[in-house]
């Protein structure tokens, strides 16, 4: 068995005197570190790589995001908030983030309902999820005004233009885009020029041929022309609002919406059909028109109800004429109910007729007894809303 040299003495003081060293170092060592992590500036030695400790401010980044990490901090984000602090940040492992949802959009306003661009099929833009509201059409032409500064409507420009906006308003509250087509879409129609040719040889002269409102009477066929060229949909006259909403889909050709069963008689005031519709309808009336020469007026009305057993088409009676609403009295719960059986009511030259109207009221007060009609049975009669299916 082996035995160790005693130390001598000189030899015990310096091991001695190594190991306070050693000592002393160590604790000043860690003196330095935790005096520095409580200052932010350094972690411990072997949690940084050494070419981070080439760089102290995207290592002080990096230690400081790691520590909040494991502190849990809930108002860490470890995606920086600018192209600066992205590119300092780029060690560390961001978390995913959701997308930001934007704010929903106010409905557009009135005078900014329309689409931008016209579309090339009204079947399609009407199941377009970037377009969610079906197109509502209507057709208008300011006609001229007669020797004695009147128009043979009956209608100034300041009563036209009201209620084209009463219609855009009600159409637009039920859901759908109003749009207002004018004989500049009608011309953009191949046949166009060769239409109106022939249209000057349809019987629209009206009473006694005094030709009053022969130009109005044209624009009732032009109307068809510029139907077919935005692809076909939905169209009404701007005297029509709508009760409630209803089945937007088009499923037929054409279909007409007021019509007399017992008479066969139909009114083009609402109608719906696709671009093949429109477009064949548009040469069907016309040519119906040049075969009745000697009238005094033959209509695209007249046209239409005349080609009911020739050309069929689809039709169901939705409207009712605003004479029934133009009572001069209180309405009743029968009478609402009745209307709540209607989509639409036709404000109509007939109402005025027809409709019970104060002493010295006339064509010109349409906007405003439409206007109030609506707004009437909006508060007094409008059930529940709900879509309806109209065919």
């Amino acid at each position: 068995m082996m035995r160790h040299k005693p130390l001598s003495k000189q030899e015990f003081t310096r091991a001695s005197f190594a190991l306070v060293s050693l000592v002393l170092i160590f604790g000043v060592l860690q003196n330095l570190e935790s005096s520095n992590r409580d200052q932010g500036q350094l972690r411990s030695l072997t949690a940084v790589p050494l070419y981070k400790q080439q760089e102290p401010t995207a290592e002080t980044l990096a230690n400081e995001i790691s520590r909040k990490q494991q502190e849990g901090d809930p108002a860490l984000n470890p995606t920086a908030s600018s192209p600066e602090q992205v590119e300092q940040d780029a060690n560390p492992q961001p978390t995913e983030q959701k997308p930001l949802q934007s704010p929903q959009e106010p409905p557009n306003d009135l005078s900014n309902k329309e689409p931008q661009q016209p579309p090339q099929e009204q079947n399609q833009a009407i199941n377009e999820p970037n377009n969610p509201r079906p197109v509502m059409h209507t057709f208008f032409h300011q006609v001229d005004h007669l020797e004695n500064g009147e128009k043979g409507t009956g209608m100034s420009d300041e009563a036209d233009q009201a209620l084209i906006q009463l219609w855009k308003e009600a159409w637009y509250a039920a859901g759908w885009t109003p749009k207002v087509l004018t004989i500049e879409e009608a011309k953009l129609h191949p046949d166009y020029d060769a239409y109106r040719e022939q249209l000057d040889k349809v019987p629209l002269w009206g009473a006694k041929r005094a030709g009053v409102n022969r130009l109005y009477n044209q624009m009732c066929y032009i109307r068809w022309l510029a139907m077919a060229v935005v692809g076909g949909g939905w169209m009404s006259d701007y005297d029509v609002l709508p009760l409630r909403k209803f089945n937007e889909s088009i499923q037929n050709e054409l279909t007409v919406y007021s019509v007399s069963e017992a008479g066969k008689q139909a009114t083009p005031c609402l109608m719906s059909g696709t671009h093949k519709g429109w477009d064949s309808f548009a040469h069907e009336i016309l040519q119906n028109g040049l075969e009745h020469p000697d009238v005094d007026l033959w209509s695209d009305m007249f046209a239409l109800t005349d080609l009911w057993d020739k050309h069929p088409y689809a039709h169901t009676n939705t409207i009712v004429d605003g004479s029934r609403l133009l009572t001069g009295a209180p309405w009743t719960a029968e009478d609402c109910s009745r209307f709540n059986k209607f989509d639409a009511v036709h404000f109509s030259h007939h109402m005025v007729v027809a409709g019970t109207m104060r002493e010295g009221e006339s064509f010109e007060d349409r906007p405003r007894l439409a206007k109030t009609l609506w707004e009437k049975f909006e508060r007094e009669c409008k059930e529940s809303e709900k879509i309806v299916d109209i065919m």
